[in-house]
């Protein structure tokens, strides 16, 4: 469900892009999205886009109920991303039975209808390289990924840079500062075995 709290977000995944809120006040990193700051209070914000480089620091494999974007068994992770904050997501690239903690995972977008599309977490083996060889392919198509950061710093709504990545043009306008936010992302019903990935 897209509100005025999430939208934002959503608008990023719209663009292939994994935006955390920033605390402009006091600098914390924030998500799931919410109206202030936990640390310090502040309404102010911005956004930092995620560099898409993360672990798995928990997960559970659904099989019941059934949704119909997706077809258990599936993983869904409780994804550590590198700039520190938590984000729940699937991940995709393995098998269900072979998610572990600490799996190394890449961001990608994954389309599931016309309606949906998710950022979800790619395995990638120990050296770094994606389980799935197509998967290279399609993150330098996307423009996915890198070794830090990038920063969409936007003020009242204005300003901010490109995209970048092959076949990319310019961005629309990141999401500005604003004072109210919420959840982030819903993955499917909350229904998991809770022995797994423990």
């Amino acid at each position: 469900m897209i509100n005025r709290d999430n939208a934002g977000f959503w608008e990023g995944v719209e663009r292939h892009r994994l935006l955390i809120q920033r605390c402009t006040a006091c600098g914390t990193l924030r998500f799931p999205w919410l109206p202030g700051c936990g640390a310090c209070g502040s309404p102010d914000w911005d956004t930092v886009e995620s560099c898409g480089e993360g672990t798995v620091y928990s997960y559970v494999v659904m099989h019941h109920p059934p949704f119909p974007a997706f077809v258990p068994p599936y993983a869904v992770g409780l994804i550590e991303l590198a700039e520190g904050v938590r984000i729940v997501s699937n991940v995709v690239g393995v098998p269900h039975d072979q998610v572990r903690i600490g799996l190394p995972v890449r961001l990608e977008f994954q389309r599931y209808d016309e309606e949906l599309e998710l950022p979800v977490f790619r395995a990638v083996d120990g050296s770094g390289s994606e389980s799935d060889p197509g998967a290279s392919a399609a993150r330098e198509l996307l423009g996915i990924g890198g070794s830090a950061a990038r920063e969409l710093v936007s003020s009242g709504g204005s300003a901010a840079g490109e995209l970048r990545g092959p076949g990319r043009s310019a961005a629309r306008e990141p999401v500005g500062s604003g004072s109210s936010a919420s959840s982030g992302l819903s993955v499917g019903p909350a229904a998991g075995r809770s022995g797994e990935g423990s």
